[in-house]
């Protein structure tokens, strides 16, 4: 199967695989860089035929408080202010990829607090990606869809380190745009074993992006 966007693209957020990023992008948007999701939008969806239209639209739906997932990633724009990014700016091919992986990663980062490296704390930070919440993603079937022939490599190394130096320095991982978490009480996900075919290559990558990462007590 082809690549959705620019090889080159992928290069946008270095501390995510890009078979993980080109995945996300491919369920999330097709590939569409102006892909907007209005939720709870009764009806159907806006398909703006320009970046300039995108923006119109995405904005007067959010001044009528509404959120909306935008671009390659869908990023929601309740994130956009703590990510210090414009609709505008959120549209941008690269920039909307650098976002996704910046939330993505904070996401795993607390999945491997407590379910350690690898495929399932992936799949857990995925179900945070699309819902907020690190096992409703498996009730809605938005996990499922990353589980095929093959599983998607596991964001490359750094994550661990980042989360137990914050963990040290007395700050939640948690980022800002962690709007819906676990209860207490509630189990974190374990996904079937038959689903799971942890990634094992060696990873040698640069993980300044991950550390810009700006995490609230």
């Amino acid at each position: 199967m082809g690549l959705v966007i620019p090889a080159l693209l992928l290069a946008c957020a270095l501390n995510v695989e890009a078979p993980t990023l080109e995945a996300i992008v491919r369920v999330e948007s097709g590939g569409n860089a102006i892909a907007l999701n209005v939720n709870r939008l009764r009806g159907p969806q806006p398909r703006p035929a320009s970046v300039a239209e995108a923006v119109r639209i995405a904005e007067g739906y959010i001044a009528r408080g509404f959120s909306v997932d935008v671009g390659l990633m869908q990023v929601n724009s309740r994130n956009l202010p703590a990510l210090g990014y414009t609709v505008e700016q959120a549209l941008d091919p690269c920039t909307n990829i650098a976002a996704g992986g910046r939330i993505l990663t904070a996401n795993y980062a607390e999945a491997v607090r407590r379910l350690g490296e690898g495929q399932p704390a992936l799949l857990a930070a995925l179900s945070a990606y699309n819902t907020g919440d690190y096992s409703a993603g498996f009730r809605n079937g938005y996990v499922a869809k990353y589980l095929g022939s093959t599983s998607i490599p596991a964001l490359a190394g750094g994550v661990r380190q980042a989360a137990a130096s914050m963990t040290a320095a007395g700050r939640s991982v948690a980022p800002p745009w962690a709007f819906h978490r676990l209860g207490p009480a509630e189990p974190w996900p374990t996904p079937p074993r038959a689903a799971r075919k942890p990634y094992t290559a060696d990873i040698a990558i640069d993980f300044k992006e991950a550390s810009s990462v700006q995490f609230v007590q």
